[in-house]
């Protein structure tokens, strides 16, 4: 007879095909079977001596279990306040604990390893358990998880046979529940790729509504750069012009300054001087010079200026006046 010891809640999947295996041999004396944990599954007599040994699943030779003593204490300490499952019946129990656990990680109502446990609290009138934390609206979560199916036993075990019948239909209930669960899952799940879907398509139209806003203002950009094209040609043409009367003062100024150094009415070129003409005549350091002069002067001043000296000087006041000193020229 082969009995089996495991700590509660989990079935470790390490311990199962031992108890086939040892089922199916024939034994000589009462065994009993217990899963320590750490990949060790210990075989121990009425008296408790270590039988046989299994380390992650596979036997260990007898003249080798010694070695493994220690190991075998250690683990032996850890689970001697364990509750053994000594029928089916609890291990079955045991199964049921272990699904609810895997659907309350499913619901997302277990998100971390249980604590040890607490000591119990005085009931409080008119205290509510508190529903599960609700799925964050950002968050799908994960799907349900299905029930395990019981496992079928030997055709000859009438006992198991009728406990299965029994944990068949507690199989089925949970599975309808399972559906139940899936659908209200699906139905999350639409409506998250439904909030998905309109917060994308919210974020396309800003993004055409960013584009049409940056197209109008690089249009706008582009004929403020053209116009930018037009001032700046017209004022190459100005510089151009600005330029030539520039060219033509500096050769009318060389000229006039030669010819009043050559007449003896200045110094030298480098003097300083006062040219004043106007209708009335030519005065140089405000002195006034001979008619011969002021015609003399007038014409050079048409010629390198290549102004209309005679109509210029029609207009009131007008005159054409030069102070070396102040190397100015002006035009009234």
């Amino acid at each position: 007879m082969v009995t089996e010891k495991q700590t509660a809640p989990a079935i470790k999947d390490s311990a199962a095909p031992i108890i086939t295996q040892l089922a199916a041999e024939p034994q000589d004396e009462d065994l009993g079977l217990q899963d320590l944990g750490d990949g060790l599954v210990i075989v121990q007599n009425k008296k408790g001596k270590v039988v046989d040994l299994y380390v992650n699943g596979r036997r260990v030779p007898k003249d080798q279990i010694s070695k493994y003593q220690d190991r075998i204490d250690r683990q032996l300490t850890a689970a001697k306040n364990a509750k053994p499952l000594r029928n089916k019946e609890e291990i079955e129990e045991a199964m049921d604990r272990a699904e609810a656990s895997l659907e309350r990680l499913a619901d997302g109502t277990a998100r971390m390893a249980p604590l040890p446990p607490m000591p119990p609290m005085p009931p409080m009138h008119g205290m509510a358990e508190a529903p599960p934390a609700p799925v964050a609206p950002n968050r799908l979560g994960n799907p349900p998880t299905p029930p395990v199916p019981p496992v079928t036993p030997r055709p000859d075990d009438e006992d198991g046979l009728r406990r299965f019948k029994d944990s068949m239909k507690r199989y089925e209930d949970r599975m309808q529940d399972y559906h139940a669960r899936m659908e209200q899952y699906h139905d999350r799940q639409e409506e998250f790729h439904a909030r998905q879907e309109a917060t994308h398509t919210n974020r396309q139209e800003a993004q055409i509504r960013r584009a049409a806003e940056h197209a109008l203002r690089m249009k706008d950009h582009e004929k403020r750069q053209a116009e930018h094209a037009i001032r700046m040609k017209e004022h190459e043409k100005r510089m151009v012009l600005h330029n030539e009367r520039m060219k033509k003062h500096e050769a009318m100024m060389t000229e006039l300054k030669a010819a009043l150094a050559a007449d003896g009415l200045i110094t030298s070129p480098e003097a300083d001087y006062t040219f004043k003409m106007d209708k009335t005549g030519l005065y140089v350091n405000e002195k006034k010079q001979s008619e011969a002069l002021f015609q003399k002067y007038k014409a050079l001043m048409q010629r390198t200026t290549g102004e209309d000296v005679d109509l210029m000087f029609k207009k009131e006041g007008s005159s054409f006046t030069i102070r070396s000193n102040n190397n100015t020229s002006t035009k009234k």
